[in-house]
């Protein structure tokens, strides 16, 4: 592999005039730029921008760590993270912790090592944020939380849970629907548990005290989902609606109906969270909540960009961004004769 020694060599300059080159913030003669720059093209030489990085203080590379790839809602903010860090000259490394809290920990252990400019951080565990965030901070790596709200010292942007799960479930009893089953996603997870909290509070709010009958409190996907949804509907007072604490987990609610010999909407209510591509296409398209992943990306770059910067204030910042409920054909009201 070619050295920048060699790129000096080959071009009659020294090695600093190959850097001043490359770097294109220094003047330098323009004949001799060309030659470096053939001399680059016929060695097919790669700086070490991160040896540069180094250098500079800096190495112009984010990292996010995310729980799961599993949710469609993880890859759509990765993908807008990545954008919005190309638009601003950074690389994205992405670690997925696949649910292993051992793996997480590993990851933030080597991003240290690695020394990126910064880590958008949403766990797996709300247990492990402040050793992972304190973690960072030793480290000297600026961080924010996505997607969760901790007093961790740290910028915080997550999007409104408790409004959400409020909203979706007060449009249920708008509806005419009493027995409404929750299926819970899992409940070690801060967004999750402000989501029962929104349904709990909508319930409260509608003299419904019997709601705790028709919850499934720890469904981990969408096979959970399919027999939680048969469970329930083997009642003899069976719920009229469902939600889904993730659009992901309503395809085994959909299956679980349609193989208990019952349709959406006419016999069964569905809504889901997150507002995920897919949900407009099932069949009905499926009444949610919007997750504002591209708002939430934009926030939570932006808060970290200021804080490798140095422009960000010393107090972190608690973003919420507010959602919409999605109405689709998937409610329905109540008929008389449901049981």
């Amino acid at each position: 592999m070619a050295t920048i020694k060699d790129v000096a060599k080959l071009a009659g300059v020294s090695t600093s005039t190959v850097s001043r080159a490359l770097s294109r913030k220094v003047r330098v003669d323009e004949a001799t730029r060309e030659r470096v720059l053939e001399a680059v093209a016929s060695l097919d030489y790669r700086p070490n921008s991160l040896a540069r990085g180094l250098r500079g203080g800096f190495t112009r590379t984010l990292a996010m760590v995310i729980p799961e790839l599993t949710n469609p809602f993880f890859p759509k903010l990765v993908q807008c993270v990545e954008k919005l860090a190309d638009e601003q000259g950074y690389s994205l490394i992405l670690c997925d912790s696949g649910g292993n809290p051992a793996r997480e920990k590993r990851h933030i252990e080597a991003l240290r090592s690695d020394r990126v400019d910064g880590v958008l951080f949403t766990g797996i565990n709300d247990c492990d944020c402040a050793e992972r965030i304190a973690s960072l901070r030793d480290g000297g790596i600026p961080a924010v939380l996505v997607n969760r709200s901790f007093d961790l010292g740290v910028d915080c942007v997550t999007n409104d849970n408790r409004r959400g799960a409020r909203e979706i479930v007060t449009r249920l009893i708008r509806m005419g629907h009493r027995r409404i089953a929750c299926l819970v996603m899992a409940p070690e997870s801060q967004h999750y548990r402000q989501r029962l909290d929104g349904c709990r509070q909508a319930f409260a709010e509608n003299g419904i005290d019997d709601y705790e009958r028709y919850l499934a409190p720890d469904v981990r996907g969408i096979d959970d989902a399919y027999r939680a949804t048969r469970r329930l509907l083997e009642r003899r007072k069976r719920p009229t609606a469902f939600f889904a604490f993730v659009d992901i987990i309503a395809f085994g609610i959909y299956s679980g109906i349609y193989d208990s010999g019952l349709s959406i909407p006419d016999d069964v209510s569905v809504a889901g969270f997150d507002d995920i591509a897919t949900s407009q296409h099932m069949f009905p398209p499926l009444t949610t909540y919007e997750h504002p992943v591209e708002r939430i990306a934009g926030r939570a770059v932006g808060r970290l960009m200021r804080r490798i910067q140095g422009r960000a204030g010393s107090d972190p910042a608690r973003i919420e961004i507010r959602g919409r409920l999605i109405v689709r054909p998937s409610v329905g009201r109540v008929r008389e004769c449901k049981g």
